[in-house]
């Protein structure tokens, strides 16, 4: 095709790189791609998807036949998949069975694209081509895309982002969260585009691209069914899971999206309603979400929410330290606490965790607490960022050069800073100015704790802690003991006995502090958790809560990771149709799954197989079980 300008255009789209289907007298018709286009950035979008054509698959995608001199620029041919642009093709708000019959087209191609390693990072109405006859959904538009793996920032800087792909933009692409973009991201915007299917608008708006990207990070959607009531709970609760900020949130992959909305529309075709399932049940069990809320801690929750009550009402900082062997849930339970911390007022919210590997680098754990702190300033008003500027400026004088070295946020909201930095700390020579550096870590974290917004302090794995983390934790009760400070920290109990410096350390012993040493679960809240995971009636588990209870030592993160390794070894699993798990006792006798769990624990742990089985007292297999089917 030499001479396209005498062929008739049809103008699908006129925003971005354009979008044309031309339609010779003979042979299929086209799609051209950036004609009237001259601009660089433009042309740097044509050449990334011609450059992708190798990858790319006509089942799923429109593939780049050839760049072709147009004009005084270039355009890009495509192979013509057929259909419309899904901006002209849907009519939202739509039906939900209309819906989940576009939307199983539109996430089997999006599966498809990321089997063959490709990330859009752009999807949105405009990239989307269907084909209702054929039921289809083929995706076009892989200027902006990536392969998973390749990183972010090759050439970026010449990709211009149209205005209204900013409806559809995960908050990791807008670069407010310091985390890798990967194919979750496109879930992101296939969630923002089930929303407008279904309500007639995105999840966000905003005058300009910044308001949009930043209530991409920061605000809630509001939930489908809240907007339209004749939508499902659960198909609204389908496109929060894909609306989550954090990607780990999110469904696992494409796969288990399409899945889910094929139960979904199963439901719906044979009840006329879909009753709650649950959702991305795979990944849920095998540990990819967060955990729901913890079950048998209600005593500790309590002691946690009483400490934060006085913190918030004047009375001073106090300290929570959670002991516990692995897996008994001491992170999910502090989550869990902050989580319920919103009277006499919410929290500012700092965490970080130790780490082994790593404890050779200075302040690590309290460098990570730091940062999202420091992110928070830097996104203020340019009021608000003088002041904290000036309060942070005080709190690290005068070692703010050294401080800065190890906190890149704060080197960043601080400015060049006058001086050398100071000696790392530890060297005995040089013990004053040691001193001087862990006050003044100290007092950056006592600038956060603030009357009208008191500071919780979470740090995890203090068993991994340096010396000098333990000091900074000290001086901070220290120095700051009227400070609206909650610092809490987590210990696995079989780590930390003498003579590891924690044991030692003041803030250990400090009067008032609270000791809540977690033990297993109670045998109710082992059936809580069980059917809190599965989403079914405890009267309905039967031989597979004894399973679960026999074989775990009634540890919460080994119950979940032994429900997660039943679904993926096909022992354990969930049937749309009757809306209940169902699980085979003979062939689970028989799985090496049972046969030693001490062992996959201890490779899910990363723990020496000795620890695992101190807690494990009833790991025994259960030959003698029968066949019996839950459902």
């Amino acid at each position: 095709m030499n001479d396209l300008a005498r062929l008739p255009f049809l103008e699908l789209t006129p925003r971005g790189t354009r979008l044309h289907r031309a339609s010779p007298q003979r042979g299929p018709s086209v799609l051209v791609a950036g004609r009237g286009h001259q601009a660089p950035a433009a042309l740097a979008l044509l050449q990334r998807e011609y450059a992708l054509r190798g990858a790319l698959r006509p089942d799923w995608a429109a593939v780049p036949q050839a760049l072709q001199p147009s004009g005084e620029g270039v355009v890009l041919l495509l192979q013509d998949p057929g259909g419309r642009l899904l901006g002209e093709t849907a009519r939202p708000p739509m039906a939900p069975a209309a819906f989940l019959r576009l939307a199983r087209a539109i996430v089997s191609a999006v599966a498809g694209m990321h089997a063959a390693g490709i990330v859009h990072r752009a999807l949105g109405p405009d990239c989307i081509l269907v084909d209702e006859a054929a039921g289809r959904a083929t995706l076009t538009g892989f200027g902006f895309a990536l392969r998973q793996g390749e990183p972010q920032t090759r050439g970026e800087e010449a990709l211009a982002w149209d205005d209204a792909r900013f409806d559809y933009m995960a908050p990791e692409l807008g670069g407010r969260m310091n985390v890798e973009v990967d194919a979750r991201a496109d879930l992101y915007a296939l969630g923002c585009l089930f929303h407008e299917l279904l309500t007639g608008a995105p999840p966000f708006d905003g005058d300009n691209a910044a308001a949009r990207i930043h209530a991409h990070a920061t605000r809630l959607p509001s939930p489908v069914h809240a907007l339209r009531p004749e939508v499902p709970a659960q198909l609204s609760r389908l496109v929060l899971r894909l609306l989550q900020k954090s990607p780990d949130r999110r469904y696992a992959d494409a796969g288990a999206l399409l899945a889910d909305l094929r139960s979904c529309d199963e439901l719906l075709r044979r009840h006329g309603t879909i009753p709650d399932f649950v959702l991305d049940a795979g990944a849920a069990l095998a540990g990819a979400h967060e955990p729901g809320p913890v079950v048998g801690r209600d005593d500790e929750l309590a002691q946690l929410a009483a400490l934060y009550r006085a913190v918030a009402e004047g009375e001073g900082a106090r300290t929570a330290w959670v002991w516990g062997g692995p897996g008994i849930g001491k992170s999910a339970l502090l989550r869990e606490a902050v989580a319920r911390m919103r009277q006499p007022v919410a929290p500012l919210v700092a965490a970080g965790k130790c780490d082994a590997a790593r404890s050779g680098v200075p302040f690590d754990a309290l460098a990570r607490a730091l940062e999202p702190l420091l992110q928070g300033v830097l996104g203020s008003a340019e009021a608000d960022f003088e002041t904290w500027r000036d309060r942070l400026r005080r709190a690290a004088q005068p070692v703010g050069a050294t401080l800065a070295g190890w906190v890149p946020g704060l080197a960043a909201v601080l400015g060049p800073q006058d001086g050398p930095a100071a000696p790392v700390p530890g060297d005995a020579a040089l013990v004053f100015e040691r001193e001087i550096v862990l006050r003044a870590m100290a007092r950056l974290f006592a600038a956060f704790a603030r009357p009208e917004r008191p500071l919780v302090l979470l740090i995890d794995d203090l068993q991994w802690a340096d010396v000098d983390t333990l000091k900074v934790l000290e001086r901070l009760l220290i120095d700051h003991p009227d400070a609206p400070l909650l610092l809490a920290g987590s210990m696995r109990s079989g780590e930390t006995d003498a003579p590891h410096p924690l044991r030692a350390a003041p803030l250990f012993s400090r009067a008032g502090a609270c000791h809540l040493a977690l033990r297993p679960l109670d045998d109710d809240a082992v059936r809580a958790l069980v059917a809190q995971v599965l989403h079914q009636d405890v009267s309905a588990l039967g031989p597979l809560l004894d399973l679960v209870q026999h074989l775990t030592g009634h540890n919460p993160f080994f119950i979940r990771r032994l429900l997660g390794r039943l679904v993926a070894k096909g022992l354990l699993a969930y049937d749309p149709a009757t809306m209940r798990w169902a699980w085979h006792a003979e062939r689970t006798a028989a799985s090496p799954v049972i046969h030693d769990v001490g062992e996959l624990l201890a490779r899910e742990l990363d723990e020496p197989r000795a620890v695992v089985d101190a807690h494990l007292p009833n790991c025994v297999g259960i030959g003698g079980a029968t066949v019996r089917w839950i459902g």
